[in-house]
């Protein structure tokens, strides 16, 4: 069996403007009850930096938090 590993756990995590208190890094804190959250916006980014090279077989995005 392999195991999953959350690389992105928490590693350093930018975005360009927050809403509702939002911090970048409630995304990769691993509590699914925080979220990261940019104001309504078509330019809004978020950024993870992984602080290494790793091979990504998988990636989960959640949406829809409120």
């Amino acid at each position: 069996m392999i195991r999953s590993l959350n690389v992105a756990l928490d590693k350093p995590a930018n975005q360009t403007d927050t809403a509702g208190g939002s911090d970048p890094s409630f995304a990769v804190d691993g509590n699914t009850s925080t979220c990261s959250e940019t104001a309504s916006s078509a330019a809004a980014e978020w950024m993870l930096d992984l602080t290494n090279y790793y091979v990504i077989e998988e990636v989960s995005i959640h949406t829809g938090m409120t």
